[in-house]
């Protein structure tokens, strides 16, 4: 079982879009629970329900190579003591020079487990199209 420990949820998402980032798979896996019942969801997959099917679906996204960059809007945390869950637009930031845009909606839940918050739950879908650079709109 990994060490690192997370005082917050928010910190644990933060280390989960690093790890993201990184392609890092044991950083990535670090985020996940170890006791607790477990779902990821990749956009446009089926939902996996093991820490060993979340983990190769990741070194299988890490492999797949390309770096990106994550800027997160949108976001809205409901928290008790136990539970938290957050919902985020990802925007992935991809391509050559990083300069291509894709839009997630992710929701994100993590419990407190052993005295550390860990991700239980990752369910990513394609969110809006990213605006256009210059296309005049507000919003």
């Amino acid at each position: 079982m990994n060490s690192v420990a997370f005082i917050s949820a928010e910190a644990c998402e933060d280390a989960f879009y690093a790890a993201f980032a990184a392609c890092d798979i044991e950083q990535m896996m670090a985020v996940w629970v170890h006791d607790a019942p477990l779902v990821c969801i990749h956009p446009g997959s089926a939902p996996l329900t093991s820490r060993h099917a979340v983990e190769d679906s990741w070194r299988e996204i890490f492999n797949a190579g390309g770096g990106v960059q994550f800027s997160l809007t949108e976001q809205k945390v409901m928290e008790s003591q136990e539970v938290c869950v957050r919902y985020v637009h990802e925007n992935i930031h991809h391509g050559p020079g990083l300069r291509s845009m894709a839009v997630v909606c992710a929701t994100n839940v993590y419990v407190l487990e052993n005295g550390s918050w860990r991700m239980c739950l990752h369910h990513a879908s394609p969110g809006p199209a990213a605006p256009k650079a210059g296309d005049g709109r507000l919003h």
